[in-house]
């Protein structure tokens, strides 16, 4: 699979999971030869996979704290009154 049909297949799949109503993240990571690209053990041999997976991890941190977070304050107070 090449670069460029695993992002059609991302683009495809965060289609189906918004009609679904879940949440697609922005900065999708897609990896080509996944097995070549990680050991067994999950350790990752690609600087630059690793990189983009990192940045995966922060765009999730990201996404929870500017729109989880605030969302169960607001419901908490809501109830609280």
């Amino acid at each position: 699979m090449t670069e460029s049909n695993g992002g059609i297949r991302i683009a495809l799949i965060s289609g189906v999971c918004s009609h679904v109503g879940a949440v697609a993240l922005p900065g999708p990571v897609s990896v080509a030869h996944v097995d070549d690209v990680f050991r067994a053990e999950g350790e990752c041999l690609d600087p630059g996979v690793e990189g983009r997976l990192e940045g995966l991890s922060e765009n999730l941190l990201a996404y929870i704290q500017r729109n989880v977070c605030p969302r169960m304050t607001l419901e908490a107070m809501v109830r609280t009154g």
